[in-house]
């Protein structure tokens, strides 16, 4: 039987040949997608103007055509060759949705009917390639990701372009500018970053009072703390006085409970997980995170980044003593006891552990969480010397969090103390508090050096406890409180008023925004779809998100400084105006639910046609409401304004002369004003389509169209100026290049000899012979400098000039 090879890019296939040469037949390598969805004009020539139609195909889909890129055409033309003479195919293209749609719809195009054995792998070093091509796997368990990733790009096809076409029409005829556009997971992620900043530019100050105070009991003295919840804060200062004046003096027990609590160590990292710790850390973008963790991967160093599920797979276990001695190895074992006393790892299973093959195949994750790559731990050390400092960065982020994931739990005491302090004036007594927190043993916390790194010394942090798996602990303090026994009677001697001030929400970091791409179902109210949503992956992709965030920057929607986020003027307009318009577009949420369809796909509870049919109905929707809405709305100027024509400005004025409207207030400098009176208040003649009829020139000129193709123009056309201008741009290439030929005009021959003179040149045949060879041969050599016989009078020669003659000539000519 013979077979082929077909992986993703030029660097998978150089470690495929490696790994297992050319065993399964010859590699191919496509470079991402060959293949692209036909633009809306390519399906319906109609479609070419930008109107308020909704772009969804009579079939529903959009076609594949080839890219228009010359390598992607030339890699899809090797591969269609090669799979005409074979009837097997190792499919090696990445392990996820869009590997899976990269090589199917080549196979695809290319009318391939031959069996697709599947090659599932999560690194590419040559041990693992070896093992997956040793145990390939039937294409067809894999369809619901191919069908889950069409779905999601017809859906972004007929739903992002008609709504951004849609918008942008409507708002320029209504005297608006620029491109309004709609993205489906684009919007709602700009909407996120829209309302903290609207949050934090609204945001006025205001100052509360809180509480401390000093008790005294006969074991020792301490500090406790009253501070009410945003609820029952204290504004007034004359209350917070009152209060100061009643609690002092109080004696009564105190409340003491010390409890033993361990704490696992935090999850291993997806790509999500992954770029917010980046971000907070070392202050990177997601799209950083993203790229430098594919150097490591292209690296053999780390597995396969694009990482949805925070899980290894449970066959891994066996696996993990071998990679906690390469991993302690790394580090100087000399100052981490609880490492180096470690003889084997933790092994946690289950939803709350790091081993789970359950929560990894319930939650569709086409790949377990990034880990480094134990195939190379003996090359680890070579390998790591040509990274640069950020891939080094990364690199020991992961490892760090991978050998914490191995170690025991961190355990420690937590000590409270309460004091219910009871006033007249206060119906509930009031609680003094203060928690404090004595480690026993460190357990996972103690990692925390890095590799290559000088330090030796173990994190015992003071402060708030970091990575917590268990939140009600966030707020315990590294501190030993002292020794007082539950029930001992104090008596509060000071009592002091701590003034504050209210902050406004924090800006988010490219990380945060991440986590609320991810968990867009706190952006819904509903608390049934609350908990639906919590299941699913959120709105974009482990291998999209980093994109849309960078996208949103270069268009002046979203800004960076400091590692935070800031919305700009512009996409604030944009977000006012949706608000105003289409205000459910803006919610997470919306595109959450969608996302929840993709997945449904993959498990094979949906028919991808009902997933795309359902969002375009939706686009429809929205483009309705719009055309509504829009009425009564302030247009949305983006960008610059566009120019006015001033031959359009004469035709208005001319117009507007004829008929007695005035041309609106600013038309004169607003292109989009001035093309709209026009349309408003056009005097041409009205056909029976609610259009206008052709012009006799356009007609004219479309008959020589027709005559040259041998066809006949469309009864609509000729009745109709917008049908016309249509078929006229659908056929004038093919008309021009099916035209007869036509010998120069005697004007256009005399110009070819001054030129030909001029320049000391010879004239082609075909230049005689030809209208457009003649037309094609002058633009060429007109403006040529003339070649000239050397001269010793100065100024004499004018090199490069035309003369005016000259000028004149080809003015008329083309005049």
């Amino acid at each position: 039987m013979s077979s082929i090879v077909i992986c993703e890019k030029p660097s998978q296939k150089a470690k495929i040949e490696k790994a297992v040469g050319e065993t399964y037949g010859r590699v191919y390598a496509a470079r991402g997608h060959l293949l692209r969805l036909a633009e809306p004009e390519e399906v319906n020539p109609s479609w070419a103007k930008w109107s308020t139609d909704l772009l969804y195909p009579e079939n529903g889909e959009y076609p594949r055509v080839p890219s228009r890129d010359k390598d992607h055409q030339e890699r899809l033309a090797r591969i269609k060759h090669a799979l005409a003479a074979v009837n097997l195919v190792y499919l090696a293209t990445d392990s996820d949705r869009e590997g899976q749609l990269i090589g199917e719809e080549i196979l695809q195009y290319c009318r391939f009917r031959g069996r697709v054995a599947r090659i599932i792998f999560n690194a590419e070093d040559p041990s693992t390639l070896q093992a997956a091509f040793n145990a390939p796997r039937e294409n067809i368990e894999f369809q619901g990701l191919y069908f889950s990733a069409f779905a999601r790009q017809q859906a972004d096809q007929v739903f992002n372009l008609s709504i951004t076409r849609a918008w942008t029409c409507i708002n320029q005829s209504r005297g608006g500018y620029g491109v309004v556009g709609a993205g489906r997971v684009k919007t709602p992620t700009m909407a996120i970053v829209c309302a903290r900043e609207l949050e934090i530019r609204n945001f006025v100050p205001k100052q509360y009072f809180d509480f401390s105070g000093k008790f005294d009991t006969e074991y020792g003295s301490c500090v406790l703390n009253l501070t009410p919840n945003a609820e029952a804060r204290i504004f007034d200062h004359e209350t917070a006085k009152a209060i100061q004046a009643a609690v002092l003096g109080w004696t009564g027990p105190l409340t003491v409970a010390t409890t033993r609590k361990t704490q696992s160590p935090p999850d291993l990292f997806t790509m999500a997980s992954l770029q917010k710790e980046s971000s907070r850390k070392f202050k990177w973008g997601a799209q950083k995170t993203l790229d430098v963790a594919q150097v490591l991967y292209d690296a053999d160093l780390i597995t396969y980044p694009r990482a949805s599920g925070k899980w290894l797979p449970e066959i891994e276990i066996p696996n993990m003593p071998r990679l906690l001695e390469h991993m302690k190895s790394m580090l100087d074992g000399s100052t981490l006891p609880v490492l180096s006393g470690l003889q084997s790892p933790v092994i946690r299973k289950g939803k709350s552990g790091h081993f789970s093959d359950k929560d990894l195949k319930g939650g569709n994750h086409s790949h377990h969480a990034i880990i480094p790559n134990l195939n190379t731990a003996s090359d680890w050390r070579a390998k790591l010397a040509h990274l640069n400092a950020d891939e080094l960065q990364l690199f020991n982020l992961i490892m760090n969090r991978t050998l914490q994931a191995l170690m025991p739990d961190h355990v420690y005491n937590s000590t409270k103390i309460d004091a219910s302090v009871s006033i007249s004036s206060s119906q509930f007594p009031l609680t003094f508090k203060r928690t404090g927190t004595a480690i026993v043993s460190l357990g996972w916390r103690e990692i925390g050096v890095q590799v290559g790194s000088s330090s030796k010394s173990i994190p015992r942090e003071i402060g708030r406890l970091e990575n917590s798996a268990d939140n009600e602990d966030d707020d315990e303090e590294i501190v030993n409180l002292p020794p007082i026994p539950d029930k001992a009677i104090a008596r509060l001697d000071q009592a002091n008023i701590l003034a504050k001030t209210t902050t406004p929400p924090k800006r988010l970091s490219e990380g945060d925004l991440v986590d609320d791409m991810i968990n867009a179902w706190r952006f819904v109210q509903n608390p049934e779809k609350q908990e639906r949503l919590k299941l699913t992956n959120g709105i974009g992709t482990e291998a999209t998100r980093g994109q849309i965030i960078e996208g949103l920057k270069e268009q002046k929607y979203l800004t960076e400084k400091k590692g935070l986020l800031h919305a700009t003027d512009e996409a604030l307009r944009m977000f006012d105006f949706l608000r105003k318009v289409s205000p459910h577009i803006l919610s997470p949420g919306l595109t959450a639910e969608w996302e929840e369809m993709f997945e449904e796909i993959v498990r094979r509870n949906r028919q991808y046609k009902q997933v795309v049919e359902a969002i375009a109905g939706t686009a429809g929707r929205i483009i309705e409401i719009s055309l509504d809405k829009m009425k009564n709305a302030e247009p949305l100027r983006l960008g610059a304004a566009p120019v006015v024509d001033p031959k359009i400005l004469q035709r208005a004025k001319d117009l507007s002369f004829r008929t007695g409207v005035p041309l609106p207030a600013g038309a004169e400098t607003n292109a989009h004003l001035l093309i709209g009176f026009l349309r408003a208040n056009d005097d041409r003649e009205k056909n029976e389509f609610g259009g206008f009829v052709p012009s006799e020139k356009a007609l004219q000129y479309a008959e020589k169209l027709a005559q040259w193709l041998s066809t006949s123009i469309p009864d609509k056309a000729r009745r109709d100026a917008s049908a016309l201008n249509d078929w006229i741009n659908l056929n004038k290439r093919a008309a021009e290049e099916a035209a007869p030929t036509i010998a120069p005009s005697p004007k256009q021959l005399d110009l070819i000899r001054k030129i030909a003179e001029r320049n000391g040149i010879q004239i082609p045949l075909d230049v005689i012979a030809d209208a457009r060879a003649a037309s094609a041969w002058i633009d060429k050599n007109m403006f040529k400098a003339p070649v000239k016989k050397r001269s010793n009078s100065s100024g004499s020669s004018r090199k490069g000039r035309t003369p005016s003659s000259m000028r004149r000539s080809f003015q008329k000519t083309f005049s």
